[in-house]
This record gives C-alpha cells, structure tokens and sequence, in this order.
C-alpha cells in the first residue's frame, strides 16, 4: 500500500477478487452481509453499497437471490455442514441463467458461528442438461419405487402411508408445506385431513380461500375441476384476489391439484412455498398431478376394502343369526361349517374339514333331480339351486336334507355355498334364507366391481405417462444417455401396461360363462398351436415326441388350448442353453374321473425345494434370462381348479420338468 494511504478493506478484496469470475458474498453471525465482489452488481442490478452492512432479510432482493442464501445459511446452522443448492434468475436482454451457490460456515473456537463465505457461479450447459437428467430420474424413481409400498398399507395404517407419502413429496419439491384437504358435503368448507411443514412452519386452520381460488381463472384441469398454480406470487396484479390472500399468509408460490375418488372431487393436494421463491416447473406440476391420481387410487382401495370388511361382519352375523346349517364346499371338500350344520350332522368344523373326510361317506343317496342339479353345477352353472339328499350321520342315523346352493368364484376359483336343513324344519322363514343369498351375491359383485374398478383407474396415471412420453422431442434429447432413459420410462409403462392387462384377462377369466364340452382331438390341438407358433418352434429346433394313450376326450376346448399353448411356449422360453429342446406329451387315464396331460421337457428346471411354494402364484419367474411375466401357470391352475382339475410338477434343476394336468370329466358329480 502506498505511504499515507488509507487502508480500505473493500478495496483490498475487490483486487483480490478482480479476476475472479464467480461471484463471492461474506456474511457476518447475524446474516448481515460484509462483503460481495462488483459482479453482484451487473447480475442484480442493485449496489453494493444498498445492501452492505444490512441483515439478509431487510435487504431489497427483487430476484430472490439473498433469500435464497439466507435459507442456506440457516440449513449450514442447523445440519453443521456446507450447503449447496441452485438458483434461477432472469437477467432481461440475456435471458434466464442458472447459477450454483455454496456456502460454507466458519466457526471460532468455541464452536460459535463466525460468520459466512459463498461462491456462486454460473453453470454451463453441459452441466444443466446433467442436472436434468438426474431430476428427472429421481421424479420417476419418487413415483415408481416408492409408491408401491404405500399400496401395500393395510387400511388402519392409511393414515401413515398418506403423511409419509406428503412428507417426501414436499421434500423432494422442496417444499415448505404439503397438505390433502377434503372437501365438506356441503361443498362450502374444507377440512385438513394431513399436512407436513419444513422446520419451523406451523400448520395453517384456514383454507375457505382455495374455493375462491377454484373460479379465479386458475388452469383448467383435464378432469373438470380447476388446477390452482401460482409459480410466483409476485407475478400476479395487485387486482387479482389470490394476490392479497397469498400475501397476507405469506405464500410466495403455490400449486394444488384436486383429488377424485370413485369419479367425484373429494378434496386437493395443495404444495406451497413459504420461505424461498422457488422455479415451479412443468415438471413439478405433473409430479403431483400424478402423485395426487395415485393418492386417489389409495384411498378409493381403502374405501373398497371398509366395505369389505363391513360386508364380511355383515355376513358373520347372518350365518351366525341363521336357522339352518350353512357349509361352503370346494372341489368336494369342506371348508366351512356352521354350528347347525354340525349338529345336523353330528360332525365338529375339524371334522369335516379333515383330509381325511369323505362327502360320499356323509351323502349318501340323491334323486335324478338332486343329480341334475350337481351335474349342472359341476359343468360350471353358479345359479341357485334346491334339491334333497339323505345323509348318514356320525351316529349311523339317516336324515333327509333340504339343500339350496349357490356358486360362487372369487381369487381360489369356484366354491359351492350350500344352506342344509331337515325336513322338520321346512316352514323357516324363506326371508332369511334369501337374504343371506342376496347378501353373498352383493359381496361377489362388490368383489368383482372393486377389481373392474381398480383396474379401469390404473389406466390413468399409465395414460398420464404415456402423454408425457409423446411429447418428448426426441430429436432435442441430445445425448445417448437420455435417448436411453426416455427408453427405458417407455419399457416401464409397456410393462406396467402388460400387467394391467393380466389384471383385465383374469377379471374376464373369472366371468366367462360356461362354455359347452366338446370332443378334443389332442393331435389337432397339438398341430395347431405349432402352427400358431411357427417362428418360435423353429428357433427353438423342438424335437417333439407324443404318446397319446386317450387321444380323444370331452371338455372345454378353450381351455384345452390354453392348456397346450401355455407349455409349449414355457418350454420353449426355459429350455437349456447348451442342448436342443426335447418335449414329450403324453395323456393317459387316472381312473374314472381324471384324465391326466403329461408335458416332459429337458430344460432348465426349478428348485422345487426353494420355489415349490409359490411356483403357481402371479408373477413368479425364476429364470431372470427369460422372458414372461410369470401368470401362465397361474391362469392354468385357475382354469383347472374351476372345474375341479388341479396341476402338479415334478423338476430338477439343470435336468428338466415335467407338468401333470389332471383334467375332472364333466360328468363327475359333486355336492
């Protein structure tokens, strides 16, 4: 320094700063700003000398940028380390730039807050588009991932699942509060149900203002009710009445997206930012839009399964109340039985659920109309039925039943309900008995309308991706890394897509009428189904070997062929890489109501002792280098068991499998 010259600490900074292109701010304990390089002054337009020596909240900050350091500041205090975060500002003539501050936190040696240093600089294009890439990964991981767990909450902990699902959408938002609000019968209040607030923010009791909002000119919605965003409040005309409001609550910027249930709007997911303006982008619009659609899925599942449940306890107490013995039957076993059963009987529940327990022990002689009706049954007929049958009691006594049936499928296939009382008890009031019908034919249709209804609503979170996918330029995605993860969203919603269509194809599985019984010809089905595979087969080099010992039979010819095409196509996706695919099928008899298909490859094979439990559930693969979904043998052995057939397996592991389907001959007869 020259002789005689004053010393200026501000200008020995600024000659340590010159060449320095970041700009570089040092606060002081209080948030009070003690230094900041010129360069502050060309990217905000305000001096120096305005801001210098004044705490961050009292300073002017037209672009949000001291704001948006003080925030940092106070998450260094409060985690005691650095932090870094980005920033938007608009420089007129020169459009929006990005910049990156840092900020560290400089402590005494008793551990007490000295002060602050920040360096902010501007980051490239490169360095944006990687920002991006990782956002937009991370959007997709917070919907997909994480989501299925919520679905997964039983009804009593919805409450947890919907709080913790609002906590991290605020924070992967940066939110200050989150919050679902339900809308009143009367359509005139709302009522905070859950809400989630940063550190130090308290929840709000006042909402009537988001009604006002509704018919404010707000974006519409595709689903008819008004899309509240407002990404800067600042942006809005001192006229505008959400102005004054957001305002007064302190509100800088705002989104909230209505929620529907069953096709009706029962409330809003609302986000606001208190205390920092943030950059709401399309992109955080459409990740709560989408989230509140999935949230909406939530709670209609929770409200369907409150019916359940009330619908179960409702028909608990009617069998319980019942003057008559109520038993359900599947494939000729017992699987539920009344007290008045068993006491028509003289058989305990245990009993007659035993392995152990024949029907033909207990059911001893039917007429031609008693034997009509279980032929009918059996053929797949669910409406009611009445007829008589003698039984044999534990006690060697015969009684002479009065029995109404009606069939019922759900997820296991087909049972019989049957309701069983004696003759003397003929004259009971036919009101009860046809209100336990009525009662068990509503928890049916309940059960069949929840899942056409659970499947329908999927489709619109998969029609909200599927949009975004498309208008994606891809000609603008730039580098392969993006072309590559718009790729693989688009192979995640074909995929959730595939597994909504097993839903529908299970859901029409189950509602099929009764088809009538035909003669099958195995060699014609076997030729066929090659012929619809040719490619594959071909590519496969099958070596088929037949031995049909019955090659003709009577039964349904539809599921004969999904029987058939369903193996070929498993032993061609698991067959072993190092020899040529061997198949043998075989049909033979078991006895006089079984015929058994035998399907013997030389493949991969399956760990029985692993897998064995779960090998016909949905969605179960066990080879991760094949393709399949895992619901072929799934669908086979709801088929089988609808008609009172069943299939095995016996495998070895590098060996091969062979599957046993046992098909029951339509005329086998049952209770």
């Amino acid at each position: 320094m020259p002789a005689g010259k004053k010393f200026d600490p501000l200008e020995e900074l600024d000659a340590f700063f010159g060449s320095c292109e970041d700009i570089v701010a040092r606060y002081g304990p209080r948030f009070d700003l003690t230094y900041v390089t010129k360069n502050f002054e060309q990217l905000t337009g305000l001096k120096r000398e305005s801001i210098l020596g004044i705490e961050v909240w009292k300073a002017n900050d037209p672009h949000g940028l001291l704001e948006h350091w003080r925030r940092l500041m106070e998450k260094c205090v409060q985690n005691n380390q650095s932090q870094r975060s980005t920033i938007k500002i608009v420089r007129d003539e020169k459009g929006p730039s990005i910049f990156e501050s840092s900020v560290n936190m400089a402590l005494d040696a008793e551990n007490s807050v000295r002060g602050f240093s920040i360096v902010m600089r501007k980051l490239s294009e490169d360095t944006i588009q990687q920002m991006h890439e990782e956002r937009f990964r991370r959007q997709w991981d917070f919907l997909f991932k994480r989501w299925g767990r919520y679905m997964e909450y039983q009804i009593e902990d919805l409450g947890s699942a919907i709080e913790n699902s609002l906590e991290e959408l605020g924070k992967f938002v940066h939110a200050d509060r989150c919050y679902l609000l339900s809308l009143e019968p009367d359509e005139e209040n709302l009522k905070l149900e859950y809400d989630w607030c940063f550190q130090g923010l308290k929840s709000k009791k006042e909402f009537k203002h988001f009604l006002s909002f509704r018919h404010c000119g707000s974006s519409k919605s595709e689903d008819k009710d008004d899309i509240i965003l407002v990404p800067n409040v600042k942006d809005l005309k001192v006229e505008d009445p959400k102005y004054a409001t957001l305002m007064h609550q302190g509100i800088q910027a705002m989104m909230s997206i209505p929620l529907f249930i069953k096709g009706n709007c029962e409330g809003y997911v609302g986000v606001e930012f208190v205390r920092s303006r943030p950059e709401i982008t399309n992109d955080d619009l459409e990740l709560v839009r989408l989230y509140t659609d999935l949230l909406g899925l939530l709670m209609e599942k929770a409200e369907y399964e409150k019916e359940r449940i009330i619908s179960e306890k409702r028909f608990k107490q009617i069998v319980e109340r019942a003057f008559a013995g109520i038993y359900i039957l599947r494939n000729k076993r017992f699987e539920f039985a009344n007290g008045l059963f068993c006491k028509l009987t003289g058989y305990s529940e245990d009993e007659l659920k035993s392995g152990s327990f024949k029907l033909e022990d207990l059911v001893i002689y039917t007429d031609e109309h008693a034997l009509k009706c279980i032929k009918e049954r059996r053929a797949g007929d669910l409406s009611p039925k009445s007829y008589f049958v003698d039984v044999r009691c534990k006690d060697g006594s015969i009684k002479q039943l009065t029995v109404n049936t009606t069939g019922i499928i759900d997820k296991h296939g087909v049972y019989t309900l049957g309701i069983a009382f004696d003759e003397s008890h003929s004259k009971m009031q036919q009101e009860e008995l046809s209100e336990i019908i009525r009662s068990l034919e509503k928890r049916n249709m309940d059960l069949r309308h929840f899942a056409h209804m659970a499947s329908h609503n999927l489709r619109s979170p998969l029609s909200n991706i599927k949009g975004l996918l498309e208008h994606v330029d891809k000609s603008a995605l730039g580098s392969d890394l993006n072309q590559k993860l718009i790729e693989s969203i688009g192979s995640c919603t074909e995929s959730i897509t595939g597994t909504l269509e097993d839903m529908l194809e299970i859901i029409r599985l189950e509602n099929t009428e009764h088809q009538a019984t035909q003669e099958i010809e195995l060699q014609e089905v076997l030729d066929e189904t090659l012929k619809q595979l040719g490619e594959d087969v071909a590519a496969a080099e099958l070596e088929l070997e037949v031995g049909f010992e019955v090659p003709k039979f009577h039964y349904y010819p539809s599921h004969v062929d999904s029987f058939v095409l369903n193996m070929l196509t498993n032993a061609m996706k698991y067959r072993h890489p190092n020899r040529s695919l061997h198949l043998r099928i075989s049909s033979r008899r078991l006895n006089d109501q079984y015929l058994r298909l035998s399907f013997e490859d030389n493949g991969l094979g399956i760990d029985l002792n692993r897998h064995g439990h779960k090998l016909f559930k949905m969605y179960q693969r066990f080879h991760s280098q094949s393709e399949g979904r895992g619901i072929g043998l799934y669908l086979i052995k709801t088929q089988l068991e609808r008609y009172g057939g069943q299939i095995s397996i016996e495998s070895e592991p590098n060996v091969g499998s062979t599957f046993h389907i046992d098909l029951l001959s339509p005329s086998s007869s049952a209770l």
